[in-house]
């Protein structure tokens, strides 16, 4: 078949797209949705190694002979094309923007009705996600053309839908010019591996809208400004605010102040209903209020100091690929909760839009990366890294030379303003990146000089700001941090006693998860606690990427990694290094990270035991029971249970507990933290933390050691029995 080489075009990126909009599904007057999912197991679809080979008649021929696939999901999980695990060495040859003739090509058809009723509505077509280009038909006419994997296109399909059956027809290609900026380190996947769906919109309409708020200096109060985009002419609006179902603002004035505002932030994710009431639909979406700040170098969120105990996060699951359901993330987010990770950076590309609602509703700070890496060319042409004496800026040859490239701007512009648009009105985003391991230059400066035009309040991170070519200096006044990745304890010390720079450090990448790791987090933590200008970092990363194979001969589950799929190149087992195993069963790297990030924190000094708030918004009195236990030649001699110990955010108290300090025996305090009410995620009585105390060492004797050590453990599950408290 033969095509219009958009996917070979800088110049068209996409045909007949709408503009990026805030993600929302719009209701009719009962709060039914107005959106007719094309999710399903009844996709025809047929395989080819490249386009040229897909028939002109591919429509009937794939109905007629094609096999049946779910959509949304890669490809590759159904054995089409292969997997290929590969980081820094991209997939195809870097000829940009030229792709090879042998392009792996999905050819898609699907069924669907519309009725009269549906007829009566503007009709928008709707992907959340294909990988990495795609041509759209509908009823054999061409619709549009499309590319930036990870962004959501919409088409106005009014004038192609008929009433009764329709057919829509998508072809999909593997590689495009935008496959030299999605480089990322991961296994690479392609088809339609998001939703699809199908809007009803009215002639006249929202099309977009954008929360625009002040918080007041006391953070008692919040001035708002709703600034809306209509198709088509505006009509009458009527907007409601309410919190907790309960309505706290109504009427049509776009401005308003809302007093007694309660704030957005990860321990408190307070959120607000948006009605927004037209003649002939509502859009209801959940905002949060916040102020989001950085005063000399400390970053602040609603006038606190806030510390980011984050990991990056792919879309990655060893049974689905990158393809994701509510479900899996809520199973994730729930882990994550579980283990005190309090932010996540979507490495390296945007999450599903429904994603931003979830992290928002269960509190996560978000740093929301764009669909952007061009990590293949710090390689090309012998090019590379050459670090200067001070470790902060490189000289580099080739490594930021598609951001010095002006033929690259649009589509570099373009990922970002994906993001950007879309994720504005999220509650959980506390700063943009981006991209991630792509240079810098001009380009990029750009873009960053657009976020600060579009949201003068928004923060902008890019840890490749530290990249500089030779012969030109980098313009770093968009970028509000200074971010680096693995650099030692030592260098972030250094780093903060100097601050030459006057931004804040936080690396986005540090503690790399693989194999026996992550023991360095509580030095980096003591450090985060020490400098305020370190306002944290994100592990990397949160899952090990891997394919589910099916059993071994002994009946164990088998994953597969990088060559084994005869892949080439790949980076072999590099892809599995994270908290949790493809299982999504934890590893003792996260339990390390859990403790060494608990809301609490003891301490003895003079005879005394002192308890630390290490939380930003919550008093422990309303979050925390604490339960102090002293074991003596490991029998238990006193336990005390605390369930409202006044300790302000940050704050450090006396804990009145009196103990005894024998020096000849076995004698240890256990000091454990439970949640005091369930939370969204968290049961009541989960425990957060612990920390312990040795007032002697235990045997010397290596396996007395162990002995008494299993004992101790088993005395820590014991309390929560004790104390009638549920599972710790």
């Amino acid at each position: 078949m033969k095509l219009e080489k958009y996917y070979e075009n800088l110049e068209i990126l996409h045909v007949n797209t709408q503009p990026y909009r805030s993600y929302y599904i719009p209701r009719n007057k009962n709060l039914d949705y107005r959106c007719k999912y094309l999710n399903s197991s009844d996709w025809y679809f047929q395989f080819y190694n490249s386009v040229y080979e897909v028939p002109e008649n591919f429509t009937e021929e794939i109905i007629a002979n094609g096999d049946i696939i779910n959509v949304p999901s890669c490809l590759n999980m159904f054995g089409y094309d292969k997997h290929l695990y590969a980081n820094v060495k991209g997939p195809i040859p870097f000829i940009p923007p030229y792709v090879p003739d042998q392009n792996p090509t999905g050819a898609y058809v699907k069924t669907f009705e519309m009725s009269k009723d549906d007829k009566t509505f503007k009709n928008f077509l709707v992907f959340d996600g294909v990988d990495s280009a795609f041509f759209v038909w509908l009823n054999g006419e061409f619709v549009g053309y499309s590319q930036v994997a990870h962004a959501t296109s919409e088409f106005d399909i009014s004038n192609y839908t008929k009433i009764g059956q329709n057919i829509l027809s998508v072809i999909v290609l593997k590689y495009s010019d935008g496959t030299f900026l999605e480089d990322q380190d991961k296994f690479r996947m392609f088809g339609i591996f998001r939703d699809v769906y199908i809007l009803n919109r009215p002639k006249n309409f929202i099309r977009d809208f954008k929360v625009e708020q002040n918080v007041s200096d006391d953070f008692q109060s919040v001035d708002v400004h709703l600034d809306l985009i209509w198709l088509n002419k505006p009509q009458n609006v009527t907007i409601e605010l309410l919190y907790k179902n309960k309505s706290i603002y109504k009427g049509t004035d776009t401005d308003f102040r809302l007093g007694s505002v309660h704030l957005w932030n990860a321990e408190q994710p307070n959120l607000y209903t948006l009605n927004l009431i037209t003649d002939t639909e509502i859009i209801q979406t959940e905002i949060g209020f916040k102020r989001v700040e950085i005063i000399n170098s400390i970053l602040y969120i609603n006038g606190q100091k806030v510390k980011i105990k984050g990991t990056n996060r792919h879309d990655s699951n060893a049974y689905t690929g990158a393809t994701i359901s509510r479900e899996q993330l809520m199973d994730d987010l729930r882990l994550m909760k579980e283990n005190n990770i309090n932010a996540i950076r979507t490495s390296h590309y945007p999450s599903s839009p429904w994603a931003y609602e979830l992290y928002s509703r269960y509190g996560f700070y978000v740093m929301t990366e764009a669909d952007l890496e061009t990590h293949n060319t710090c390689e090309i042409y012998g090019g590379g890294h050459l670090y200067n004496s001070h470790e902060t800026l490189v000289d580099d040859y080739t490594f930021g030379m598609l951001c010095h490239d002006p033929k690259f701007y649009d589509a570099m512009l373009d990922r970002i303003q994906a993001s950007v648009i879309r994720e504005k009105n999220s509650p959980c985003i506390f700063m943009y990146s981006l991209g991630n391991e792509s240079g810098y230059g001009p380009n990029l400066e750009k873009c960053a000089k657009w976020i600060k035009e579009y949201d003068p309040t928004a923060l902008i991170h890019y840890e490749s700001s530290v990249y500089q070519k030779v012969g030109y200096n980098n313009n770093l006044s968009n970028i509000d941090v200074y971010s680096r990745m693995y650099i030692s304890p030592d260098d972030v010390i250094d780093y903060c006693s100097n601050n030459t720079l006057n931004k804040p450090i936080i690396l986005c990448e540090y503690s790399h998860a693989m194999g026996n790791s992550n023991g360095d987090l509580e030095r980096y933590y003591q450090t985060m606690l020490k400098y305020d200008n370190f306002i944290g970092g994100f592990i990397w990363e949160w899952n090990d990427h891997a394919i589910y194979m099916g059993k071994d001969i002994n009946g164990k589950d088998k994953y597969y990694y990088g060559g084994d799929f005869n892949d080439f190149p790949n980076a072999g087992n590099f892809c599995l290094d994270g908290l949790i195993h493809p299982s999504r069963k934890p590893k003792t790297n996260l339990l390390e990270f859990k403790n060494v990030h608990r809301p609490i924190r003891a301490y003895l000094r003079d005879g005394k035991i002192y308890i630390s708030n290490q939380q930003n918004f919550l008093n422990i009195s309303e979050s925390h029971v604490i339960i102090v236990t002293q074991y003596i030649d490991n029998a238990e001699v006193k336990a005390e249970k605390f369930d409202y110990l006044n300790v302000e955010p940050g704050g450090v108290k006396e804990l009145e507990f009196a103990f005894t300090e024998h020096k000849s025996v076995d004698n240890y305090l256990i000091i454990e933290y439970f949640t005091k009410k369930a939370s969204e995620l968290l049961p009541k009585y989960y425990e957060t933390g612990i920390d312990y105390h040795f007032f002697t060492a235990l045997s010397f004797n290596f396996f007395s050691y162990l002995s008494s050590l299993f004992i101790v453990v088993s005395n820590i599950k014991h309390v929560a029995t004790k104390w009638n408290i549920g599972e710790s």
